[in-house]
Formats: C-alpha cells, structure tokens, sequence
C-alpha cells in the first residue's frame, strides 16, 4: 500500500466516515492477505461458484454475495479469493496478466468449451449493448475474438503459466455434485467449514433457486435484460450438453475438434 493511497484513505474517513471506513478496513485487509485468484473464461461458472462459496461463511440471498466487504469477509473466516476472468478479449493484456499468475495461487474453474461457446454468445448478444450487434450464433463459433479457438487458447494459456493450480474445478463435477465439490475445495484450502453450512449452501444455490433470484433482482448484473426472452437471464440454462440444442451437426463435429486441443490435465475427453 503506498503512502498516496493511505493519505487518500485517511481523507476518505473523515469525509465519508461510513463508506470510507469499509474501504479502508478492504484496502487493509488486501494489503496484508495474499489472495487466490479464481481464474475463468466468461459462463464456465464463477458467478455460481462464488455464491456458493461465500454462503458457505456468510448467511446471504443471491443477489447480496457482490456487496460484502472483503474485512466481513475475512471476519468470517474466508480465504481472500479473487474472481476474475482476466482481460478475456484483449490479447496481449490478458498474456500479461497470465503470466503475472506464474508464482501466484490460482485456482481454475473450467466448463466443457462446447457449452461455454453457446452460453457466452447469449450473454454478450442479450445481455451487454456492446455486444448487441454480435452475429447470429453459427458465426460465433468462429468469430476471431469470441470463437471456440479462443476458449482453447485462453485456457491452454493459462496452464503453460499456472502449472500446478491449487485446484481444477470443472463446471459438470459441480454441476453434478455441488457438495462433493465444495467439500474438496475446503479441504485444499485448509478451512473448517461445518458440512451442514455446505449442504445449507448448496440448497440455496439450486438452479431453480437462482434463476429465481434473479428474475427478482434489481441488480443489473444480474436481473434479466429481456423481458420477454428467458435466454438473456444471468442464470440461464446451466445445462451439460446444452449446446447441441442450438448447433447443427456439422458445428458439432467442429467445435469438438477444436475442443479436442484442450490441454488434456483439464481431464475432458472429446470423442471426435
């Protein structure tokens, strides 16, 4: 923490005592904890994860795990996690941060790419007006910055720099069996966490329960964009497999080609 950022700290407490005190007790809190980073390509899980995550510690709706200061967090016994996708689309920003990652601890979360190509072209197309002239989603398969090449990349990338991550967490593990998962991470990062606030966790977080949440939610980043098209929801479909519902034959056979150069100690196999 540098001397400008402490003065600014200080300056902030006595102007805004409330808001500036829990920012304060953040930056202290970030100074002092190294973190893990939680590293994933956008629609792999992060948003699920981490909710799961922190109601593990903290009793919360959905929609309430983006706005707990770090300082609660720590008080609750949770370790300082980081979740960030990275600069997903740029880059030579995002080779930069990966490789600012090689003596960090990370932890990856992963989802089949054939799904998260689908998923993603739903997010961007209906759910970021930056994005809302984005083609249709055969186009997408292949779109130079958005496409399946990309996810491959992205994630073989991180692995040449993180060579031994705390932990791979794959989306259809969790998917399947959220408990077992949540359990194996706790148990890597050394926490005491009572199984029955894993199990309370996990309920709270049913597909069902959180597309819910979100279709009552006034959070932007999470309510649904679209009225009438349950396609733009946050929480979409989560489904494994999910992708041959919108994908011809022919871009099936594709994008599993493609997928087949995933970096194999993500321990996928695709049938080609």
């Amino acid at each position: 923490m540098t001397p400008k950022k402490i003065l600014a700290g200080i300056i902030e407490l006595i102007t805004d005592p409330k808001n500036g005190l829990s920012r304060f007790h953040s930056a202290i809190f970030n100074f002092i904890t190294k973190p893990i980073y939680v590293i994933s390509y956008p629609k792999a899980g992060r948003t699920w994860h981490q909710a799961v995550f922190t109601m593990m510690f903290l009793d919360l709706d959905f929609d309430q795990v983006y706005k707990v200061p770090e300082y609660t967090r720590r008080r609750a016994g949770m370790k300082r996690l980081i979740y960030t996708h990275g600069y997903v689309y740029e880059k030579n920003k995002l080779a930069v941060f990966f490789k600012s990652l090689t003596n960090k601890k990370v932890i990856i979360i992963i989802r089949d790419p054939r799904d998260v190509i689908v998923s993603n072209y739903f997010e961007l197309k209906l759910r970021h007006k930056k994005y809302e002239n984005l083609d249709d989603i055969h186009s997408m398969i292949q779109h130079p910055i958005y496409g399946i090449k990309n996810i491959i990349k992205y994630y073989n990338d991180l692995l040449e720099q993180v060579k031994n991550p705390v932990a791979i967490i794959r989306y259809e593990n969790l998917r399947q069996n959220t408990e077992k998962e949540m359990q194996r991470l706790v148990k890597i990062l050394g926490l005491n966490v009572d199984p029955e606030r894993i199990k309370k966790a996990v309920a709270k977080n049913e597909f069902k329960t959180m597309q819910k949440a979100v279709r009552q939610s006034e959070d932007i980043r999470l309510k649904q964009t679209v009225s009438e098209n349950p396609e733009s929801q946050k929480v979409r479909r989560g489904k494994i497999g999910g992708y041959k519902d919108y994908l011809t034959p022919e871009e099936q056979a594709f994008v599993t080609k493609e997928s087949a150069k995933l970096d194999p100690r993500y321990g996928y196999k695709f049938d080609l």
